[in-house]
């Protein structure tokens, strides 16, 4: 009987030793994910914009045949006209 306790002692002891490492592994790399995140997000923050900015006409890239129809709204929709600047 007292060699089945201490078997048992042992294998708790085995248990909780295994339980504290995978413990103490993971914190380390949650702490290390969360720190990376944190980094990246900090350097993806930092987009570089002249201090001039022109105040231009928008941009769009569409075909030939989508600007026909771009124009026609802009003919039509007082709104797009001043999007568009065109008024």
């Amino acid at each position: 009987m007292n060699n089945y306790i201490q078997k048992e002692t042992e294998m708790l002891t085995r248990n909780s030793r295994i339980s504290i490492i995978v413990n103490r592994t993971f914190t380390v790399v949650l702490g290390f994910y969360l720190f990376t995140t944190y980094i990246s997000a900090q350097n993806s923050s930092d987009i570089p914009l002249p201090e001039n900015l022109v105040q231009g006409y928008p941009r769009l890239y569409i075909t030939n045949a989508e600007k026909k129809d771009l124009q026609k709204t802009i003919k039509k929709e007082a709104w797009a006209k001043n999007v568009f600047r065109l008024t």
